[in-house]
């Protein structure tokens, strides 16, 4: 993505953002299980 652009870009990422949601809104995450959408998500 940052060769797209002419500026200097960070790269965020959103994993913290995500588990701290799953945290406070599943009331059973540890019991719970995520899957890719993609095969290519899988990776991460």
């Amino acid at each position: 993505l940052q060769g797209f652009f002419d500026i200097p870009v960070d790269n965020l990422f959103a994993e913290p953002a995500v588990l701290k949601w799953i945290k406070e809104c599943i009331p059973e995450w540890r019991n719970s299980i995520i899957v890719s959408p993609d095969a290519g998500g899988a990776r991460r």
